[in-house]
């Protein structure tokens, strides 16, 4: 279990936690609005960071059309080599559990600073452990409008 500290209306993670999708560290966010953690909020986090690293490469090609389509409208930003390599230019800063619904369904989003778009950043959002959408980060977890994307 992820030791969470209350944060205003959020809780926090201790420190960051290791998170083997993404190969990296990254601090956690548990949106609560100011209420407590919910136990479904707890099964959205331990779903995620149960998603094994070799998933990885599922991610890659979405995270490259991306970088693809950032670089192509703005004509700047890094070089990168090929899909292999896109991992390298992201710099992942948070996991956000927002508030699950009445879904059933277990939503996290992924916040993360790309080299590629250092102003908007990027955010993905997953539903019951499979990337749902890859988007800038927009805030979408303040509203409930994500429970019903498909």
């Amino acid at each position: 279990m992820v030791p969470l500290v209350r944060d205003g209306s959020f809780f926090r993670s201790v420190g960051p936690v290791l998170c083997p999708l993404l190969g990296a560290e990254v601090p956690v966010t548990v949106d609560t609005d100011g209420a407590e953690v919910q136990s479904d909020q707890l099964r959205a986090l331990a779903g995620f960071l149960a998603i094994p690293g070799s998933e990885r490469d599922s991610l890659t090609g979405r995270l490259f059309d991306d970088y693809r389509a950032v670089r192509d409208a703005i004509g700047e930003g890094p070089e990168i080599d090929g899909p292999e390599r896109v991992w390298e230019f992201v710099r992942w800063t948070t996991i956000l559990i927002p508030q699950q619904g009445p879904t059933g369904s277990r939503f996290v989003f992924v916040q993360g600073d790309p080299a590629w778009e250092e102003e908007h950043g990027v955010e993905l959002l997953f539903r019951d452990e499979r990337l749902l959408r890859l988007d800038r980060a927009s805030g979408a977890f303040l509203s409930t409008c994500f429970w019903s994307w498909t």
